[in-house]
């Protein structure tokens, strides 16, 4: 998976010596040090087909540079960076996105920088899906005066392509596809802000300042909404013979993972059947909505997202298998009307449901003596958990003797013992994290 950090640059000029060509497929020319797995081709391939075709942009051949370490990349890049753009050369140490929409975009033309790194942060989806951007007019400016990102420190880097990406959106929900991308062809890297502000009120029938203030005025937004997720949706369906059954993790340049869409009301359990995973998943259409959660060794999750086609990304170590099922949440209205569960010696639990808002009661047991904790999700996007109490057994009152407002720290259970945990919910959804172990 690519790691958070300075993201992408793009230079149109000569690029840096190659690591020797270890493979090539109709579109693409890889350079690696050492084996490349053939899935990764593919995996470029099909980004071309549904990105470029987004675009209207595939380039007849696009020259992939994967670094075997930081140092050699930074240096390859001239600066440091996840990745960088030689035209249609990219360098990288992993597949990242970004890098590869900087490439196909150059048969467009080559506008200030700015709108640049907009564009490829729209389809290139980097950055943390939880961080809420809000519009920065002032900077904005800013960078449309100034121009290179080389100029602007590392550690600033992220919030800058943060808000090339929200402005970028701004201008596509509002204008859509064709003219913004009319506009990003015409525009030149010289061109300065009145020349900028000129050809947007031809092109867009709204000026600079004008876009400026209604970006503005829409607002934070989480940042997972403004990435277009064309490869997600377009992945094929995880079908009932596949979620019935466990599916290994297949390799895919040296992660193991799998991808697909399913369309579950009730919700989808997903289950660890061997090391820890990352599960990734987001709405297709609708109302946006993106997530990402750790789930520990033999862990599970319960998973409900809003109505619609679901994408979900699963990622661990080659050879390792989830095991996806639809399902029923596993909890309740009340404590009698919840399922019992019994947990095994070790185990996570996370429960992650953007539909419902009303408090919700997990009943569960345990057959030894065990610690509790339970914790709302800590990348929870965007939703939160107002409160966590739990119960023994289910209460005649129907109120809870122990807990906090937020979180329940190493909790005593008795073998055997009934016990809810009772969660409220926010207008936007629950999520939290139940974990156990022996005493």
């Amino acid at each position: 998976m690519r790691a958070a950090g300075v993201l992408a640059l793009v230079c149109a000029c000569s690029g840096p010596e190659l690591p020797p060509l270890a493979a090539q497929s109709a579109h693409f020319q890889v350079h690696a040090w050492g084996e490349l797995d053939p899935s990764f081709l593919e995996t470029l391939e099909t980004h071309r087909a549904i990105v470029g075709g987004w675009l209207g942009a595939q380039p007849e051949l696009v020259v992939v540079a994967l670094h075997q370490s930081v140092p050699e990349l930074h240096e390859a890049c001239g600066t440091p960076a996840d990745g960088c753009a030689y035209d249609r050369e990219i360098h990288m140490l992993e597949y990242v996105p970004h890098e590869l929409v900087h490439a196909y975009a150059t048969l467009l033309g080559a506008p200030p920088i700015f709108f640049r790194e907009g564009l490829a942060e729209l389809l290139g989806c980097a950055g943390e899906v939880a961080v809420e951007v809000v519009p920065d007019p002032a900077l904005v400016r800013g960078k449309l005066e100034t121009g290179p990102f080389r100029a602007t420190a590392p550690i600033d880097r992220p919030a800058v392509y943060a808000q090339a990406a929200s402005f970028f959106h701004s201008l596509v929900e509002r204008h859509g596809r064709e003219a913004v991308l009319a506009l990003y062809g015409a525009m030149e890297e010289g061109d300065a802000i009145a020349r900028i502000d000129a050809r947007m009120t031809v092109m867009l029938g709204e000026g600079l300042d004008d876009a400026i203030a209604a970006w503005a005025l829409r607002g934070p937004m989480p940042r997972a909404h403004m990435c277009l997720r064309l490869v997600e949706c377009q992945a094929p369906p995880l079908g009932e013979a596949t979620l019935a059954r466990g599916i290994p993790l297949a390799r895919t340049y040296g992660e193991g993972h799998v991808l697909g869409t399913y369309s579950a009301p009730e919700g989808i359990r997903v289950r660890t059947l061997g090391a820890a995973v990352v599960l990734h998943l987001g709405s297709c259409g609708g109302t946006p909505h993106e997530t990402r959660i750790v789930l520990a060794r033999s862990g599970e999750a319960w998973l409900r997202m809003p109505p619609g086609a679901i994408w979900m990304y699963v990622a661990g170590d080659p050879g390792d298998t989830v095991e996806l099922t639809p399902m029923a949440g596993p909890f309740g209205d009340e404590c009698d009307a919840a399922p019992a569960l019994e947990l095994p010696v070790v185990h996570d639990l996370v429960v992650h449901d953007a539909v419902a808002s009303a408090t919700k009661v997990l009943r569960l047991q345990t057959p030894g003596a065990r610690t509790l904790e339970v914790r709302p999700l800590a990348n929870w996007e965007p939703h939160d958990v107002a409160g966590v109490q739990l119960c023994a057994g289910c209460p005649a009152d129907g109120t809870c003797a122990q807990g906090g407002p937020i979180a329940i720290d190493a909790m005593a259970l008795e073998a055997g013992v009934p016990f809810q945990v009772v969660v409220e919910g926010t207008a936007t959804g629950l999520g939290y994290r139940v974990a156990m172990w022996p005493r």
